[in-house]
């Protein structure tokens, strides 16, 4: 019998012009194969990567790297349970005010961008928000014991170094509708939003997502550690600003497009900060334990 493809002349020996003929046919088979590939828009496999069929499956890794795997999207159920933890932190262990909660839309991606002075302001805000919230939180937090119950309640580990991947996986979540909380400064000072990073405007930009800026106030006194608690009963205020629509400008780079929408963002959410210290009474740190020695103060 002749093998696979093969081709068995009369007298079970293959005839000179028949094997050319098998040859010739193998040459265009293969040559169809390559320009396929070409016009697929990838680029041409070799002849032994066509017979041994392993280039198709390094371009679909090639491919699948400019994605986050499917693995680290968070889905929605953690959220949905944890923000009950948050509430009851937020109502019970503390005494939270909330103003203008409701313009915090119930449906559809959004972003939601506090400014951040303590280790509990990302509770606080997952707790009083209208709906269930995944919200980066830097790496280092999800070492150690405390890791596992992070990532079952949905949150997104940050490298601050990078943050590319955080940043592509909170995509895909408002991509599917869903709501990514951000603290734009990146770590626990003032919460004045002297400085901004712009991973919220680029992902605003991207996506096409609404940012609703928020004002937390009371979880660090001056004087405090930036992983201090706050006390029992102790009085926290936050305040919900109107939602931010940027937009990409025709004509102009998306450099200069990024740092415009950065800057409407922190103008808003530092405007609000400053309004909600003045409605509520209740004073920012006055110290930045990240950058200096914090001076002895309240308990």
């Amino acid at each position: 019998m002749a093998g696979a493809g093969g081709t068995e002349s009369t007298g079970g020996t293959p005839g000179g012009d028949d094997a050319a003929r098998a040859r010739e046919g193998a040459r265009t088979g293969e040559a169809a194969r390559t320009e396929g590939s070409a016009r697929a828009g990838g680029t041409a496999p070799s002849s032994d990567a066509v017979r041994s069929g392993s280039a198709p499956r390094k371009a679909a890794v090639r491919r699948d790297v400019t994605k986050p795997p499917l693995a680290t999207i968070p889905g929605p159920s953690g959220p949905a349970w944890s923000r009950w933890v948050g509430r009851f932190l937020a109502k019970v262990v503390w005494s939270t005010r909330v103003v203008n909660g409701a313009n915090l839309p119930l449906d559809g991606p959004v972003l939601v961008a506090a400014n951040h002075t303590g280790l509990m302001d990302g509770p606080v805000v997952l707790g009083v928000a209208r709906r269930p919230l995944h919200i980066l939180v830097k790496d280092s937090m999800f070492r150690g014991p405390l890791g596992p119950v992070l990532r079952a309640a949905g949150q997104i580990p940050v490298d601050r170094q990078g943050g590319r991947s955080a940043l592509t996986t909170a995509l895909a979540v408002l991509k599917r509708g869903g709501a990514v909380g951000v603290f734009p400064e990146g770590n626990r000072g003032r919460g004045d939003l002297a400085e901004v990073r712009a991973g919220v405007a680029w992902l605003a930009l991207t996506s096409g997502a609404p940012v609703v800026p928020v004002a937390v106030l009371g979880t660090r006194r001056t004087g405090q550690k930036v992983g201090a608690i706050p006390g029992f009963r102790r009085r926290l205020y936050v305040e919900v600003g109107e939602p931010i629509v940027v937009e990409r400008t025709p004509g102009v780079s998306g450099r200069v497009t990024l740092e415009a929408a950065n800057r409407e963002i922190r103008d808003a959410l530092s405007a609000l900060v400053v309004g909600a210290v003045e409605r509520s009474g209740i004073a920012l740190p006055l110290d930045d334990p990240n950058r200096e020695k914090a001076p002895r103060g309240d308990a």
